[in-house]
C-alpha cells in the first residue's frame, strides 16, 4: 500500500534506484493484528537513521472502522519526553499525546472515510522506538471483534513527508 501523495515518486524510480530501495528494508510494512474480543493491535519497530512520523492505515475490515496509534515508552518512569501526535481529524496539526507515560497515543481516528490507499500520521517516532496500532471495529455504533482478514500497513516518513528508516513487526516490547 502505498500512499496517494507519494505514489508517482515510487512509481517513477527505476533500475538501480529500485533495487536499492528494495534492500534498505521495509518501508512501508504490514502485518496481520492481533484479534482481541473488541480491538485488535499491530506492533513494530522503527529503525531509521533520525525521527520520524508513523502513518497507519487499514485494510480488509469492513464496516467503521478506528484506529490509534502509540509509541511505546519503556523508560516512563525516568522520561518525562512529552511526546508529539498528529491531531485525529486534521493531518497537519501537531499536538501533544496523551498522557499515558508508557504508551503516549494519538486521539482516535476514523479510517474507513479514508481512501483506499491512504495513510494516516501518527506519532512522532526516534530511531530504535517500537509502537502499535489499534484498530476498533464496530457495527451500528458497537465494538464488535475484527475480521481475521483485517490488516495493519505502517510506514515512517520525515518531516517533507519522504519515507525513510525500516519498519520490522514485532511480537513483543523489549530488545529483540
Amino acid at each position: 500500500m502505498k500512499t496517494l501523495r507519494r505514489a508517482p515518486r515510487v512509481l517513477g524510480m527505476t533500475g538501480a534506484g529500485a533495487a536499492l530501495l528494495l534492500l534498505a528494508g521495509c518501508n512501508p510494512e504490514s502485518a496481520k493484528p492481533t484479534i482481541n474480543p473488541s480491538w485488535a493491535v499491530a506492533m513494530f519497530q522503527y529503525d531509521g537513521p533520525a525521527d520520524a512520523w508513523f502513518e497507519a492505515a487499514v485494510s480488509d475490515a469492513p464496516g467503521r472502522v478506528d484506529i490509534l496509534g502509540a509509541v511505546h515508552v519503556p523508560d516512563y518512569l525516568t522520561n518525562s519526553e512529552q511526546r508529539q501526535c498528529r491531531d485525529g481529524v486534521h493531518r497537519e496539526v501537531i499536538e501533544p499525546c496523551s498522557d499515558y507515560r508508557e504508551f503516549p497515543n494519538t486521539d482516535r481516528r476514523r479510517v474507513d472515510l479514508d481512501a483506499p490507499g491512504s495513510y494516516w500520521p501518527m506519532v512522532l517516532l526516534h530511531p530504535g522506538d517500537q509502537f502499535q496500532v489499534i484498530v476498533y471495529c464496530l457495527q451500528d455504533g458497537t465494538t464488535t471483534t475484527c475480521p481475521a482478514t483485517t490488516t495493519v500497513h505502517v510506514q515512517t516518513v520525515d518531516v517533507s513527508g519522504e519515507l525513510v528508516g525500516d519498519i520490522k513487526p514485532i511480537t513483543k516490547w523489549g530488545p529483540a
